[in-house]
Formats: C-alpha cells, structure tokens, sequence
C-alpha cells in the first residue's frame, strides 16, 4: 500500500477482493508451508520410531487440521496489523509489539483478577491455544468455534481502514 504497488489491480479488482483476497492468499500459502512441514515431521517420526506409526497416522489428521485452525486468527490479525501500517516489516514489528504489550497488561491484570484476565486474553489469538494442545477432536472443534469471531473481528477492523486508504 505505502509503495502503490497494487496500484495495477484495482481497474480489475474492487477493494473487497483485493483485501479478502490477500487474507485468503497469506492463510493458504502458511498452511501449505505447515503442512508440509507437519507431514515431513511425521514421516521423520515414523521412520525413527518403527512401533509409533500407527499412532502418528492416527494423530496426523487432528494436528494438520488443529495447525490451520490454529493460524486462521493469527493471519487475520497480522492482516490488520498491515492495513495499518502499509508495511511488511512494520506489521511484523507492530504484531509483535501489540501482542508483547498485551500478554504484558493480561499478566498484570491476572495479579489482581484472573477472571477479568482471562476475559481479556480473548483479545488476542493465542487464547485457545490450551484447546488445540489438547489432541482431542471435540477440544479442537470447540476451539474452532472462535476462529470466524477472531476473522469477523479482525477482518473488519482492518476493512474500515482499508475501505478508506488510497492504494
């Protein structure tokens, strides 16, 4: 956006797809990378462990589908991140600053209240990472019922300002 450099899209484009569009593209080029890794770490397993394959075949699908449940939110909220700023490198460090400071403010606020903290954990991805972890389909699924909310919230915040930026 700083650079123009989408500039030649939009006699194609409207601003909805090029701002869904590239939210779609950066979820599935991560998922692929992870699940290429995932896959590769599987067969790393199964080749070290002869007695584990069952289990690893078995595992396989919930870790693949927990992984990209599991990035959906966090590729929403980076999207958001880089409305704002218009800059790769500066979403990255804003994303992680956002995300510093508010693990920092959850922490403190967990001192005097763990319930206002744990309500407020909610503001960032991370909050059903517990869930995911847990290797269990009905975990997972519960777990997934956030990811729209994240996508919603995030995907709409950072459409008001892209609505309004000149590209």
């Amino acid at each position: 956006i700083g650079s123009k450099y989408l500039r030649f899209l939009t006699p194609r484009c409207n601003r909805i797809e090029i701002f869904v569009g590239r939210f779609f593209g950066a979820t599935i080029l991560i998922s692929f990378a992870y699940i290429l890794v995932t896959i590769i770490a599987a067969l790393i397993s199964m080749a070290v462990d002869n007695n584990g394959v069952a289990l690893v075949l078995a595992d396989l699908p919930l870790v693949l589908v927990s992984l990209v449940l599991y990035l959906i939110p966090f590729v929403a909220f980076m999207s958001l991140c880089s409305v704002i700023v218009g800059s790769a490198g500066l979403s990255a460090l804003m994303g992680v600053s956002v995300y510093v400071v508010m693990l920092v403010i959850i922490s403190v606020i967990g001192i005097k209240s763990k319930d206002f903290a744990e309500v407020i954990s909610y503001i960032i991805p991370n909050s059903t990472k517990f869930q995911y972890l847990q290797l269990s389909w009905v975990k997972m699924m519960g777990a997934s019922l956030l990811v729209p909310v994240y996508v919603v919230a995030y995907g709409l915040l950072g459409w008001m300002i892209f609505s309004k930026r000149d590209i």
